[in-house]
């Protein structure tokens, strides 16, 4: 996907989370987004992963590694999973699980435009893209993700097989 905006930060500025900002460039409008502004960030087509290529965001590399020693650990191969992506936003972490061969992907979001973003800047990445708050899911939508087999639904990173049965850590 071509970018044709420009994004910069802001120099020796020094913010609560919430209040944090970049700037994106385009067509010689400068705006001024908010990092927590996700609905104006899924706006723009692939903003979202340009803005955290910027910052070298290591979450999906992190995960996706944590995963791929897991899969090895059980000796289950990435392209035979059902993944589900609470959280799933405009698909980074989705592309990084295509990228290791995981081609089911479930992906759900609170918000519209996440989803939206997802399928504009990845077509073809999820399997079914859901938009719910994952405390309170509609029941047509919690219906459909038990019918579901998630593979790996139930099992802690790290440990070989073990069942997971909720609850404390």
């Amino acid at each position: 996907m071509e970018e044709n905006y420009h994004i910069s930060f802001p120099e020796n500025e020094t913010l609560p989370r919430d209040k944090e900002y970049f700037f994106v460039e385009s067509g010689g409008k400068k705006e001024k987004i908010r990092f927590q502004d996700y609905n104006r960030i899924y706006a723009v087509p692939g903003l979202y992963d340009a803005l955290f290529r910027l910052l070298e965001y290591k979450t999906p590399d992190t995960i996706c590694g944590l995963l791929g020693k897991t899969l090895e650990n059980l000796s289950l191969n990435p392209f035979e999973l059902c993944v589900f992506e609470p959280g799933a936003g405009a698909g980074i972490i989705g592309e990084h699980l295509r990228n290791m061969g995981i081609i089911r992907l479930n992906g759900l979001d609170i918000l519209e435009s996440a989803r939206e973003a997802a399928q504009r800047d990845k077509p073809g990445f999820y399997e079914a893209y859901y938009v719910a708050d994952l405390t309170e899911l509609p029941d047509e939508i919690d219906s459909e993700l038990k019918k579901k087999t998630y593979q790996l639904r139930g099992y802690r990173v790290g440990e070989r097989g073990e069942p997971y049965s909720g609850g404390g850590a």
